[in-house]
């Protein structure tokens, strides 16, 4: 005899004995457990500055914004400018996940 065929009543499940769950739009969300940012807060932290927004890293880099060459961020608030310097680590994090720098910008 085949095995599932052999379970009692108790075992299996009712229709309509089934807990309720609440829906997930109706449970309470974690933030942190969103998405995390790409850019981690280290290098965040050393990313200069334009007019008080911070500089567009995928503007400086060789995959290029989205936004293209204009002024304002498809991600936000964030400036397309070029900084006099960028610190190593940013350099690095452009190299590592965005392809390197643009050849506008070899020079940083």
């Amino acid at each position: 005899m085949h095995a599932l065929s052999r379970r009692s009543l108790p075992d299996v499940q009712r229709p309509g004995s089934q807990e309720q769950r609440p829906s997930p739009s109706s449970l309470p969300r974690d933030r942190s457990s969103q998405r995390q940012p790409r850019i981690p807060p280290a290098i965040f932290d050393l990313i200069h500055t334009h007019n008080g927004l911070p500089v567009c890293l995928r503007f400086l880099s060789a995959m290029g914004c989205p936004s293209g060459a204009s002024t304002r961020c498809v991600y936000g608030a964030r400036a397309h400018a070029a900084p006099e310097t960028l610190d190593a680590r940013v350099k690095g994090h452009i190299i590592q996940r965005m392809g390197g720098l643009s050849d506008r910008f070899s020079h940083l």
